[in-house]
């Protein structure tokens, strides 16, 4: 099934479980082919990371950051990003980060038992359907480096991933929920990146 297909399901549940849905209309227009586009998201991702980078600023903080970063994100491409929350999985199958309708459906009542623990993942979806992460790569290479007995991060690689989903090679993106009123509807804890919401 495609991106754009699972997040019209997405769209669905989204609706029947009371989440505001911001208005989407679809585009052929791809943001992120742009350099520019491409440099400034960078950019955001760098001043988030710190210099030198501290990898714990954005590892395992999905919602949160993708939640402040919506108006950024906005601005530099000029259309309002979609926080979306979803799986993600790799090309066989190994399920990395995954979520259900009925767990968010359960957390409307509840709110989340604890938000760090969880194995949803967020990201940022543009009308075009391409996506903005600003920290998978990073929580993977977190995962990595504390594995490594060594703990050497000379290796450690990481970036935002900026282009539409269909198009990725070994790894899965698949949309369960939309809405840029979930943080505050699930009860997730906020995050303030100040220099970031303009």
């Amino acid at each position: 099934m495609s991106y754009e297909s699972d997040f019209q399901n997405a769209i669905r549940f989204s609706k029947e479980i009371g989440f505001e849905i911001p208005s989407i209309e679809t585009t052929n227009k791809k943001y992120l082919d742009n350099p520019k586009i491409q440099a400034s998201l960078h950019n955001v991702m760098i001043d988030i990371l710190g210099t030198p980078p501290e990898i714990d600023n954005l590892s395992s903080k999905c919602v949160g950051i993708h939640a402040a970063l919506i108006n950024k994100v906005a601005n530099i491409i000029g259309s309002e990003p979609i926080l979306t929350f979803g799986c993600v999985t790799s090309d066989n199958g190994d399920k990395w980060f995954s979520v259900s309708e009925n767990e968010i459906s359960r957390w409307l009542s509840t709110g989340v038992e604890s938000p760090h623990s969880l194995k949803l993942h967020a990201w940022l979806t543009l009308p075009s359907m391409e996506i903005v992460d600003f920290t998978f790569l990073p929580t993977y290479a977190h995962v990595q480096y504390m594995k490594d007995a060594d703990r050497s991060s000379d290796n450690l690689e990481f970036g935002v991933i900026a282009k539409h989903p269909d198009n990725l090679t070994g790894m899965v993106f698949k949309p369960v929920a939309i809405g840029n009123d979930m943080p505050e509807k699930l009860h997730f804890p906020s995050i303030t990146i100040s220099q970031f919401l303009i």
